[in-house]
């Protein structure tokens, strides 16, 4: 394979430098014929001018020919006449032979091409059947015995090929680090110092890291989320009640810095004043409808998003470069104590991320149930996911819910990274109605109950979600909010 493509290369700087060699050739003689053909008439007519005006008179004296002034005027005309004649031949000669040389390199390139295509056709049966003969070799050499008198000859060691190299081995850092401190491959909360605890007993954590395909090809974490807690510290706490503003953003992976949008998107939806929900706090803990909650709730969502619209417009400008270049989903949900047992959830979302609660049955089985709260929102055409910078309060009024949730267990909420592991299974003959939230109840079990039993539940959530599954490369981020 290697000396057919060297042959190749060589034949291609052959003909190269035999086409420049012959353009230049071919220039060079150009010259030559057209420097004699402008020499050779110039002194032809300079003979015979000086036989006319000079040698003439005196052999013949009888001639009546007189030289003067006005004649050699019109010899000189002539002759420039002639000189422009010879120029012109020259260049128009000179262009053919260049559109020859053109001709015969885009022919030259045509052949090259097919002998890449070529190169890439032995080089993909060259894997085919390398692939087949890892498979043929077995795993350990066989032993053949020999009967008794002959030797044992032991069978050839064949060369083990390497295997290719792993995705979820080889990971690299971007080429250009500098975006790390704001963009890390793993962030947690609560981080050192800061308070994830609400009313009755409820607590919040979450987790973000790479996925393996962004580590593969050196790119950055293109997934953030920020949690804003209201009333978590000073004397207020006493007088109103908590209440927590999420946002989770998955950056478009065909922009360079969409890890810029989802970061400006999540910050721009959490960064609402606390005086914009001092209304909302005063009416929680009190006897207040639940419509007029779930009214003030719709606006505070509504100014969170417009917020995040103008952080991203904002971070575009700061940048240097158009909104497009900074596209993500994002998913906003509120989530307030309501009393003992009761918790207000509101949430609205743009994208392909997922939000599920965890609550009791209401039969007499004491047996949780998970459920909706956002779906995953897949367009018709090729699955695309319409991005948050692209919709306006129309969508996002659309997509609104607020829920005042019963005996809730636990709240998760997560990009696609995570949820598409976790979609519903497909209906089987043996199982034509399979629980939709299966592997929901899966992963609840073996990451989320594993990380809330630690004692540092965050950064054990950042660790568990590096489990590895097949085609699942992407980053993971998953928010879950908790009774303790």
């Amino acid at each position: 394979m290697l000396n057919q493509e060297d042959d190749i290369q060589h034949s291609r700087q052959t003909r190269s430098a035999g086409s420049k060699a012959s353009q230049r050739a071919t220039e060079t003689l150009g010259i030559v014929e057209y420097a004699l053909m402008g020499i050779i008439p110039f002194l032809l007519l300079l003979i015979i001018f000086v036989m006319v005006t000079l040698v003439m008179p005196r052999i013949l004296p009888g001639s009546s020919y007189s030289f003067n002034t006005q004649n050699l005027k019109w010899l000189l005309f002539l002759m420039l006449i002639y000189a422009a004649c010879i120029g012109v031949g020259y260049f128009v000669r000179w262009y053919q032979s260049k559109n020859a040389t053109i001709k015969e390199l885009e022919r030259f390139e045509q052949v090259n091409s097919g002998q890449k295509k070529e190169i890439a056709r032995l080089q993909r049966e060259n894997a085919i059947l390398q692939n087949q003969l890892r498979a043929a070799q077995p795993a350990t050499p066989a032993l053949s015995l020999a009967p008794a008198g002959n030797p044992v000859t032991q069978p050839r060691a064949i060369e083990q090929v390497q295997p290719p190299p792993s995705i979820y081995d080889n990971p690299r850092e971007p080429d250009d680090p500098s975006d790390l401190i704001d963009h890390p491959h793993e962030k947690i909360f609560p981080a050192t110092q800061e308070v994830n605890s609400l009313g009755h007993g409820w607590y919040i954590i979450g987790a973000s890291r790479r996925g393996y395909g962004h580590a593969y090809e050196g790119k950055y974490r293109e997934d953030d989320f920020n949690v804003r807690i209201f009333g978590a510290r000073g004397t207020k706490r006493d007088q109103h009640r908590d209440i927590a503003l999420i946002a989770i953003a998955d950056g478009v992976s065909s922009k360079t810095l969409s890890r810029r949008g989802a970061r400006a998107a999540v910050l721009g939806a959490t960064g609402i004043s606390e005086q914009r929900l001092g209304i909302l706090r005063s009416m929680l803990g009190k006897n207040t409808l639940y419509k007029q909650c779930q009214g003030e709730t719709y606006y505070i969502l509504m100014d969170s998003l417009q917020a995040a619209h103008d952080q991203v417009e904002q971070c575009a400008y700061s940048n240097g470069v158009t909104i497009d270049e900074l596209q993500s989903t994002l998913l906003t949900f509120l989530v307030a104590p309501w009393d003992e047992r009761q918790l207000l959830v509101a949430s609205t979302q743009i994208g392909d991320g997922a939000l599920f609660v965890l609550q009791p049955n209401k039969g007499p089985a004491p047996q949780y149930n998970w459920n909706w709260l956002q779906q995953p929102q897949i367009g018709g055409a090729g699955n695309e996911v319409q991005p948050f910078m692209r919709t306006g309060r129309d969508d996002w009024h659309r997509f609104f819910q607020c829920d005042l949730i019963d005996d809730a267990d636990c709240i998760m909420g997560m990009t696609d990274g995570t949820a598409d592991d976790i979609e519903p299974p497909r209906a089987t003959p043996e199982n034509p109605k399979p629980d939709p939230f299966s592997l929901v109840d899966d992963f609840y079990q073996r990451i989320i109950l594993k990380s809330l039993m630690h004692t540092q539940p965050a950064k054990q959530l950042a660790y568990e979600l590096r489990y590895r599954k097949k085609q699942s490369h992407d980053d993971r981020t998953v928010v879950c909010v908790y009774r303790s």
